[in-house]
């Protein structure tokens, strides 16, 4: 069964590498905007801290920031930092924080954001996560 994630507003953070952003989605407090600042030390940019617009355009699913919240995000115990950000990227992960993975090395799966499947992956409890992430969008997967 694949996970179908709405299109409009999500309770989600996103960052991208160019045009390649990845949607951190999970509970409050999970750690989606501490994912996203260390990605940010790794070179990403903001698109959206806690709310994120997804559309489907031009044959893929577009991640936005809600105007009030653009160039904002908020770390737990210093407050809400301003930021360089990217107006919209092309999202093509999903990391999913509330997800342990099943086993050492889990099968791939996807989630569906309007008509487009999606990579995805189990982030809870994943070690050395961002640079993991960053590696997956400059380079991929090793194909079976």
């Amino acid at each position: 069964m694949i996970e179908k994630i709405a299109l409009g507003h999500c309770h989600a953070t996103c960052v991208c590498f160019d045009d390649k952003a990845i949607l951190i989605r999970g509970a409050s407090g999970v750690g989606k905007s501490a994912l996203a600042l260390q990605l940010m030390g790794l070179g990403a940019q903001l698109v959206a801290d806690d709310q994120v617009i997804l559309d489907e355009q031009t044959g893929a699913i577009i991640a936005h920031c809600p105007k009030p919240l653009v160039g904002l995000v908020e770390v737990r115990g210093v407050g809400v930092l301003k930021t360089p950000c990217k107006v919209c990227a092309t999202v093509s992960l999903v990391v999913d924080m509330d997800t342990a993975p099943c086993k050492r090395m889990p099968l791939h799966y996807m989630v569906e954001i309007g008509s487009h499947h999606v990579e995805a992956i189990a982030g809870e409890g994943v070690l050395n996560l961002p640079m993991a992430v960053r590696l997956l969008t400059l380079y991929g997967r090793k194909q079976s």
